[in-house]
């Protein structure tokens, strides 16, 4: 068991994380996945318990619990958003959300899909096939993915090159492991690897890390938040999207709820004709209000 200080809405916690996607509804208000421990796949499921998760899985095999337990971190309601009413409103109604991690390369695999928004059952084979292709998710076999069968694409070559870049930097995992442990380098080494940008790096370094430091610049992400008035205009060159990623970054813990920022804005606040009657955060949101007046 995993306690919170609110009642858990797990339901919404797998539905809008990135880090969520390897995970699949089963029956009702479980999900599971495989994890990886010492490159062994072990079976483990997860459901709501009123304030708590409930884990079920081999008992026997060590270092489980403490994967699951690093998986599922803190509460949307726990964290600092009062320094704008949106963020007020978005910690009151989704307080229950547990903020999810992932090490960093289940989040360079997830990123490279790009599998944010969508049910996690639609990731499932893809990201099963490439964890088994490399031997449970490590850095050499990152590296060696084949381009057969279920890995194959364009996709898959572009992770295997950021693998094989990154194993150049770090040498082999426990050096990964090291350099996890400082989320500035780790997001300054991972940003300049091949075909990785500022959209995802801060994304892996926040799941892996926690850090409040680090901003998205996903296209979602920036068009919800100038609608909220928390930047005065989207954001169009790189300098514009750089300068608005440094001042979201400093608004409170936004960092951390920026996956669900993310799914809101292409779940909810679309880009043409957003649902703003349905919209958690539409009591706050300047842009509902000015949507209303219009009709």
């Amino acid at each position: 068991m995993l306690d919170f200080a609110a009642a858990v809405d797990l339901a919404t916690t797998m539905e809008c994380q990135l880090a969520a996607a390897p995970w699949r509804a089963v029956e009702a208000g479980r999900w599971r996945r495989l994890v990886y421990v010492g490159g062994r796949p072990v079976p483990v499921k997860v459901a709501a318990a009123g304030r708590s998760l409930e884990f079920f899985f081999d008992a026997a095999r060590d270092g489980v619990r403490e994967r699951l337990e690093a998986m599922f971190t803190l509460q949307v309601g726990g964290l600092d958003l009062d320094r704008y009413p949106g963020l007020a409103v978005l910690r009151e109604q989704c307080q229950g959300v547990v903020l999810m991690a992932a090490p960093p390369l289940e989040m360079l695999v997830l990123a490279a899909f790009d599998v944010s928004g969508r049910a996690p059952g639609r990731t499932q084979v893809p990201f099963d096939a490439v964890v088994a292709a490399s031997g449970g998710l490590t850095l050499a076999g990152l590296a060696a993915l084949p381009d057969t069968g279920a890995v194959s694409g364009e996709n898959v070559r572009r992770l295997r090159l950021v693998a094989q870049a990154l194993l150049g930097v770090v040498g082999d995992d426990d050096g990964l492991a090291k350099l996890v442990a400082d989320d500035r380098n780790l997001l300054a080494e991972v940003a300049t690897l091949p075909h990785v940008n500022m959209a995802t790096a801060p994304r892996v370094v926040i799941a892996a890390t926690g850090s409040r430091i680090a901003m998205p610049t996903r296209t979602a992400l920036l068009r919800i938040c100038t609608r909220l008035g928390l930047l005065s205009r989207q954001p169009s060159g790189r300098h514009d999207v750089q300068t608005a990623a440094g001042r979201l970054a400093r608004i409170g813990d936004i960092a951390l709820v920026s996956e669900l920022l993310i799914w809101l804005g292409r779940a909810v606040c679309t880009t043409r004709d957003p649902r703003c009657g349905v919209c958690p955060l539409a009591s706050a949101c300047p842009s509902a209000a000015a949507a209303a007046d219009d009709r």
